[in-house]
């Protein structure tokens, strides 16, 4: 995460969702650093804490004066990443020969639900990194990971901050989730995962009508 009472604005980190080459561009801005180290083991990493929580603990009044915002991934393509992410450090195989079953992403959920799940979400949903319990965004905008790259000066004209184009970095290799993904499997994400679809299509959405997110 990067909190900047200087200018006013906070991004909130959700996992795999392009928040390294965020937070690395706007490392200089940081002023929360000791809000950046807190983890909650079972719920999130370092770096990841929930918008909700960061809202708590810098003072509801100063959160919603701020600009604050995340990116949202498209749930199928977030899933490989996670599946990728999760077996390697696993030390599991990764089944690039094959299309990714059903099973293959219930697995997953049952990864995410025993390391990263959050009191509002049995897993790792990333809604619940940016909104409140009842799937309202608690950031000023969400912004799709698609449109990153093209929208990332126009996100940045609303902060007013100098920095330089954004560097995609620590990116997952892993196959096109389009044809990595069975039927079952895009199937058992849009079930498990149907709130991120929601605050995704609502994001993109925005972003068609105005060039800005949720």
């Amino acid at each position: 995460m990067i909190v900047s009472y200087l200018h006013d604005f906070a991004f909130v980190s959700n996992p795999k969702a392009a928040s390294t080459s965020i937070e690395n561009a706007l490392v200089a801005f940081q002023e929360r650093a000791d809000l950046d180290a807190i983890d909650s083991p079972g719920f999130y990493t370092a770096r990841h804490m929930p918008a909700v929580d960061i809202r708590a603990r810098i003072g509801p009044g100063r959160w919603d004066s701020m600009f604050t915002f995340g990116v949202v991934r498209h749930p199928c393509d977030w899933l490989v990443s996670q599946l990728t992410y999760n077996y390697r450090r696993l030390e599991l195989p990764v089944p690039r020969d094959r299309r990714l079953t059903g099973d293959d992403v219930r697995h997953v959920h049952r990864i995410l639900a025993d390391r990263r799940g959050q009191p509002a979400s049995v897993s790792g949903s990333q809604w619940a990194f940016l909104c409140s319990e009842d799937r309202t965004p608690v950031v000023s905008a969400v912004v799709t990971l698609e449109s990153l790259d093209e929208g990332w000066s126009g996100l940045l004209d609303r902060i007013d901050v100098p920095v330089p184009p954004l560097a995609r970095l620590n990116r997952t290799s892993h196959p096109n989730w389009a044809d990595w993904l069975d039927e079952s499997a895009r199937r058992a994400v849009e079930k498990l995962w149907a709130d991120d679809f929601d605050l995704y299509w609502q994001a993109g959405a925005r972003e068609g009508m105005d060039g800005h997110g949720v």
